[in-house]
């Protein structure tokens, strides 16, 4: 079993050398960005912002050059959907 360290390791490899464990990390961190664009959402009830927009805003500020945000969007309005 790989030790932490290791792991660190090969979540900051480099972009050109992609290992699977860089895009599970990617993934987590898709997820957490949809997760955190819903908490926003249901707390701000009466906000003018769509959820997309809410989603938008959030992937620029939190995974900027992050390639996954048709994954994020079809998450983000399955949730939605789900909820209604």
């Amino acid at each position: 079993m790989a030790s932490h360290w290791q792991n660190i390791y090969c979540l900051t490899a480099r972009r050109d050398n992609l290992s699977i464990p860089f895009i599970m990390a990617n993934r987590h961190l898709s997820r957490s960005i949809v997760l955190q664009t819903l908490f926003e959402w249901d707390f701000a009830a009466t906000s003018e912002l769509e959820p997309e927009k809410m989603l938008e805003r959030n992937i620029e500020e939190f995974g900027p050059g992050l390639d996954d945000s048709s994954f994020m969007s079809d998450l983000l309005l399955g949730v939605i959907k789900k909820k209604t």
